[in-house]
Protein backbone atom coordinates (compact mmCIF):
# COMPACT_ATOMS: atom_id res chain seq x y z
CA UNK A 1 0.00 0.00 0.00
CA UNK A 2 1.01 3.55 -1.17
CA UNK A 3 1.93 6.42 2.07
CA UNK A 4 3.05 9.46 1.50
CA UNK A 5 2.40 10.99 4.90
CA UNK A 6 4.77 14.18 4.28
CA UNK A 7 2.94 17.24 3.30
CA UNK A 8 3.98 20.40 1.43
CA UNK A 9 4.65 23.59 1.92
CA UNK A 10 5.93 26.90 0.66
CA UNK A 11 7.87 29.37 1.42
CA UNK A 12 7.61 33.07 1.24
CA UNK A 13 11.00 33.28 0.13
CA UNK A 14 10.00 32.07 -3.45
CA UNK A 15 7.26 35.30 -3.24
CA UNK A 16 8.41 38.75 -2.46
CA UNK A 17 6.29 39.68 -4.54
CA UNK A 18 3.27 39.03 -2.59
CA UNK A 19 2.12 39.90 0.87
CA UNK A 20 1.45 37.26 2.90
CA UNK A 21 -2.23 37.30 2.47
CA UNK A 22 -1.30 37.05 -1.31
CA UNK A 23 1.04 34.24 -0.62
CA UNK A 24 -1.37 32.18 1.43
CA UNK A 25 -3.78 32.01 -1.60
CA UNK A 26 -0.96 31.74 -3.91
CA UNK A 27 0.17 27.87 -2.26
CA UNK A 28 -3.13 27.35 -1.86
CA UNK A 29 -3.82 28.01 -5.80
CA UNK A 30 -0.82 25.78 -6.49
CA UNK A 31 -1.95 22.91 -4.37
CA UNK A 32 0.24 22.84 -1.37
CA UNK A 33 -0.97 22.10 2.36
CA UNK A 34 0.57 24.64 3.93
CA UNK A 35 2.77 28.35 3.93
CA UNK A 36 6.04 29.11 5.56
CA UNK A 37 6.02 32.54 6.47
CA UNK A 38 9.36 34.36 6.72
CA UNK A 39 9.55 36.49 9.80
CA UNK A 40 11.51 39.62 8.75
CA UNK A 41 10.57 43.56 9.11
CA UNK A 42 12.44 44.46 5.96
CA UNK A 43 11.48 41.31 3.80
CA UNK A 44 7.39 42.21 1.83
CA UNK A 45 6.20 38.53 1.96
CA UNK A 46 6.67 38.51 5.77
CA UNK A 47 4.84 38.56 9.62
CA UNK A 48 6.64 39.86 12.52
CA UNK A 49 6.42 39.71 16.29
CA UNK A 50 5.05 43.47 16.18
CA UNK A 51 2.01 42.23 14.22
CA UNK A 52 -1.53 43.24 15.73
CA UNK A 53 -3.72 40.68 17.14
CA UNK A 54 -6.01 41.37 14.24
CA UNK A 55 -3.71 41.17 11.72
CA UNK A 56 -2.55 37.98 13.57
CA UNK A 57 -6.43 37.09 13.31
CA UNK A 58 -6.64 37.82 9.89
CA UNK A 59 -3.93 35.44 8.54
CA UNK A 60 -4.82 32.94 10.58
CA UNK A 61 -8.77 33.00 9.43
CA UNK A 62 -7.23 33.28 5.53
CA UNK A 63 -5.16 30.02 5.82
CA UNK A 64 -7.78 27.91 7.21
CA UNK A 65 -10.55 29.59 4.50
CA UNK A 66 -7.91 28.57 1.63
CA UNK A 67 -7.47 25.07 3.28
CA UNK A 68 -4.32 25.36 4.21
CA UNK A 69 -2.38 25.97 7.09
CA UNK A 70 1.07 27.97 8.66
CA UNK A 71 3.54 24.95 8.88
CA UNK A 72 6.36 27.41 9.92
CA UNK A 73 7.97 30.65 10.93
CA UNK A 74 11.37 31.67 10.27
CA UNK A 75 12.59 34.47 12.07
CA UNK A 76 16.76 35.44 11.53
CA UNK A 77 18.17 36.21 15.29
CA UNK A 78 21.09 34.77 15.99
CA UNK A 79 21.98 36.28 19.32
CA UNK A 80 21.35 33.60 21.72
CA UNK A 81 25.38 32.84 22.47
CA UNK A 82 26.98 36.24 22.62
CA UNK A 83 28.71 37.55 25.34
CA UNK A 84 26.88 40.32 25.71
CA UNK A 85 24.06 39.36 28.12
CA UNK A 86 21.61 42.47 26.99
CA UNK A 87 22.15 41.15 23.42
CA UNK A 88 21.64 37.86 24.71
CA UNK A 89 18.70 38.74 26.65
CA UNK A 90 16.93 40.51 23.68
CA UNK A 91 17.11 37.89 21.32
CA UNK A 92 15.37 35.53 24.12
CA UNK A 93 12.35 37.83 24.45
CA UNK A 94 12.01 38.18 20.96
CA UNK A 95 11.44 34.72 19.96
CA UNK A 96 9.58 34.34 23.10
CA UNK A 97 6.89 36.76 21.23
CA UNK A 98 7.61 34.28 17.81
CA UNK A 99 6.23 31.80 20.13
CA UNK A 100 3.23 33.48 20.80
CA UNK A 101 2.53 34.33 17.10
CA UNK A 102 3.15 30.82 16.58
CA UNK A 103 0.70 29.39 19.43
CA UNK A 104 -1.94 32.10 17.74
CA UNK A 105 -1.78 30.97 14.51
CA UNK A 106 -1.89 27.54 15.00
CA UNK A 107 1.84 26.85 13.68
CA UNK A 108 3.93 23.75 15.09
CA UNK A 109 7.39 24.78 14.01
CA UNK A 110 9.95 27.85 14.27
CA UNK A 111 13.32 27.87 12.79
CA UNK A 112 16.00 28.85 14.53
CA UNK A 113 19.06 29.58 14.28
CA UNK A 114 22.29 28.22 16.63
CA UNK A 115 23.55 31.71 17.22
CA UNK A 116 26.80 32.97 15.06
CA UNK A 117 29.44 30.68 13.56
CA UNK A 118 32.51 30.86 15.52
CA UNK A 119 35.92 28.69 15.53
CA UNK A 120 35.55 25.08 16.03
CA UNK A 121 38.03 25.51 18.87
CA UNK A 122 36.09 28.54 20.76
CA UNK A 123 32.53 26.71 20.25
CA UNK A 124 32.98 24.94 23.82
CA UNK A 125 32.79 28.55 25.06
CA UNK A 126 29.92 29.55 23.38
CA UNK A 127 27.62 26.55 23.81
CA UNK A 128 26.82 26.89 27.54
CA UNK A 129 25.19 30.28 26.94
CA UNK A 130 23.63 29.04 23.90
CA UNK A 131 22.28 25.56 25.31
CA UNK A 132 20.73 28.40 28.38
CA UNK A 133 18.88 30.29 25.47
CA UNK A 134 17.60 27.24 23.89
CA UNK A 135 16.34 25.38 27.18
CA UNK A 136 14.77 28.92 28.48
CA UNK A 137 12.79 29.06 25.17
CA UNK A 138 12.36 25.25 25.25
CA UNK A 139 10.27 25.71 27.91
CA UNK A 140 8.17 28.20 26.44
CA UNK A 141 7.29 26.67 23.66
CA UNK A 142 6.42 23.26 25.10
CA UNK A 143 4.00 25.20 27.40
CA UNK A 144 2.27 26.79 23.81
CA UNK A 145 2.71 23.64 21.83
CA UNK A 146 5.18 24.81 19.27
CA UNK A 147 8.45 22.96 18.16
CA UNK A 148 11.61 24.60 17.71
CA UNK A 149 13.65 23.67 15.00
CA UNK A 150 17.81 24.27 14.39
CA UNK A 151 18.69 24.59 11.38
CA UNK A 152 21.37 23.09 9.18
CA UNK A 153 22.89 26.81 8.00
CA UNK A 154 25.82 28.39 7.26
CA UNK A 155 27.37 31.28 9.39
CA UNK A 156 26.04 29.18 12.66
CA UNK A 157 27.14 26.47 15.52
CA UNK A 158 25.05 24.43 13.41
CA UNK A 159 27.52 24.37 9.75
CA UNK A 160 27.07 20.75 9.62
CA UNK A 161 24.55 17.75 10.73
CA UNK A 162 27.12 16.44 13.53
CA UNK A 163 27.26 20.18 14.98
CA UNK A 164 23.51 20.11 14.96
CA UNK A 165 22.76 17.07 16.79
CA UNK A 166 25.44 18.37 19.57
CA UNK A 167 23.89 21.36 19.82
CA UNK A 168 20.45 19.29 20.55
CA UNK A 169 21.80 16.66 22.67
CA UNK A 170 23.18 19.54 24.49
CA UNK A 171 20.15 21.76 25.09
CA UNK A 172 18.04 18.18 25.89
CA UNK A 173 14.69 19.19 25.28
CA UNK A 174 11.72 18.08 24.25
CA UNK A 175 10.79 21.06 21.90
CA UNK A 176 13.90 21.81 20.63
CA UNK A 177 14.45 19.52 17.41
CA UNK A 178 16.36 19.38 13.98
CA UNK A 179 15.47 21.32 10.26
CA UNK A 180 17.01 19.90 8.25
CA UNK A 181 18.12 21.39 4.76
CA UNK A 182 20.78 19.22 3.14
CA UNK A 183 20.96 21.55 0.11
CA UNK A 184 22.82 23.97 3.22
CA UNK A 185 24.95 21.04 4.28
CA UNK A 186 26.32 20.47 0.51
CA UNK A 187 27.22 24.58 -0.28
CA UNK A 188 28.94 24.33 2.97
CA UNK A 189 31.19 20.98 1.76
CA UNK A 190 29.76 19.08 5.28
CA UNK A 191 28.05 15.33 5.37
CA UNK A 192 26.34 13.55 2.66
CA UNK A 193 23.06 12.95 2.68
CA UNK A 194 23.89 9.21 3.43
CA UNK A 195 25.11 10.33 6.54
CA UNK A 196 23.84 13.48 7.62
CA UNK A 197 20.25 11.94 7.77
CA UNK A 198 20.82 9.03 9.59
CA UNK A 199 23.10 10.95 12.45
CA UNK A 200 19.81 13.75 12.50
CA UNK A 201 16.72 11.98 11.83
CA UNK A 202 15.83 11.21 15.36
CA UNK A 203 15.60 14.59 15.92
CA UNK A 204 14.01 15.97 12.45
CA UNK A 205 11.12 17.88 13.14
CA UNK A 206 10.91 19.59 9.40
CA UNK A 207 12.67 20.23 6.10
CA UNK A 208 13.30 22.18 3.72
CA UNK A 209 13.71 21.46 0.38
CA UNK A 210 15.28 23.38 -2.40
CA UNK A 211 17.99 22.77 -5.32
CA UNK A 212 20.71 24.61 -7.10
CA UNK A 213 23.41 24.41 -9.54
CA UNK A 214 27.18 25.59 -9.51
CA UNK A 215 27.80 28.64 -12.40
CA UNK A 216 31.31 28.91 -12.48
CA UNK A 217 31.90 27.72 -8.76
CA UNK A 218 29.17 29.90 -7.26
CA UNK A 219 25.68 28.46 -5.99
CA UNK A 220 22.40 29.46 -8.01
CA UNK A 221 19.59 28.58 -7.41
CA UNK A 222 17.28 26.29 -9.26
CA UNK A 223 13.71 24.70 -10.45
CA UNK A 224 13.64 21.69 -7.92
CA UNK A 225 14.84 18.18 -9.48
CA UNK A 226 16.84 20.37 -12.31
CA UNK A 227 20.07 20.74 -9.78
CA UNK A 228 22.20 18.91 -7.66
CA UNK A 229 20.64 17.77 -4.96
CA UNK A 230 19.90 13.99 -4.82
CA UNK A 231 16.08 14.09 -3.57
CA UNK A 232 15.10 10.78 -5.37
CA UNK A 233 17.80 9.54 -2.80
CA UNK A 234 17.21 11.65 0.15
CA UNK A 235 13.62 11.14 0.42
CA UNK A 236 12.99 7.11 0.61
CA UNK A 237 15.50 7.27 3.62
CA UNK A 238 12.79 10.34 5.00
CA UNK A 239 10.12 8.15 4.61
CA UNK A 240 12.31 5.02 6.08
CA UNK A 241 12.90 7.35 9.62
CA UNK A 242 9.20 7.19 9.38
CA UNK A 243 9.37 11.18 9.22
CA UNK A 244 6.18 12.99 8.92
CA UNK A 245 5.87 16.33 8.69
CA UNK A 246 6.23 19.09 6.36
CA UNK A 247 8.57 19.42 2.97
CA UNK A 248 8.48 23.00 2.15
CA UNK A 249 9.67 24.59 -0.94
CA UNK A 250 12.19 26.79 -0.17
CA UNK A 251 12.55 28.33 -3.52
CA UNK A 252 14.86 31.22 -3.23
CA UNK A 253 13.97 34.00 -5.30
CA UNK A 254 14.50 36.40 -2.58
CA UNK A 255 18.23 35.28 -3.19
CA UNK A 256 18.07 34.82 -6.79
CA UNK A 257 15.35 37.42 -8.56
CA UNK A 258 16.64 37.35 -11.65
CA UNK A 259 17.96 34.01 -12.34
CA UNK A 260 15.23 31.62 -11.79
CA UNK A 261 11.98 31.08 -13.44
CA UNK A 262 8.92 32.56 -11.98
CA UNK A 263 7.20 31.89 -8.88
CA UNK A 264 4.35 30.84 -10.92
CA UNK A 265 6.60 28.17 -12.94
CA UNK A 266 8.81 27.52 -10.09
CA UNK A 267 6.69 26.29 -7.14
CA UNK A 268 4.22 24.72 -9.69
CA UNK A 269 7.11 22.29 -11.55
CA UNK A 270 8.61 21.90 -7.76
CA UNK A 271 5.81 20.80 -6.40
CA UNK A 272 5.22 18.49 -9.09
CA UNK A 273 8.40 16.77 -9.12
CA UNK A 274 7.81 16.33 -5.19
CA UNK A 275 4.39 14.73 -5.35
CA UNK A 276 5.91 12.16 -8.04
CA UNK A 277 8.63 11.31 -5.53
CA UNK A 278 6.21 10.93 -3.26
CA UNK A 279 4.03 8.84 -4.79
CA UNK A 280 6.44 5.87 -5.46
CA UNK A 281 7.27 6.06 -1.49
CA UNK A 282 5.94 2.81 0.48
CA UNK A 283 5.61 0.87 -3.00
CA UNK A 284 6.82 -2.57 -2.61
Amino acid sequence: MTRTPMKLCGHTMGTPHLDAFQAIDFFARVGLDAIELICDPYFHCSITHQAAPSLRKEVRSQAAAAGITVGCLTPYGKDFAVTDARRREGAVATMKRYVELAAELECPNIRVLAGHEVPEAECSDYLPRLMESLRTLGDVAQDAGVNLVIENHMDSMAITARQTVEVVKAVNHPAVGILYDQPNLMVCKAEPFEEALPLQAPYVRHVHVKDYVLVHGRKVATVLGTGLVPWPQILPLLYGAGYTGFLTLEYEMRWFPTEIPSPEVGFVEGARYLRRLLAGLGRE
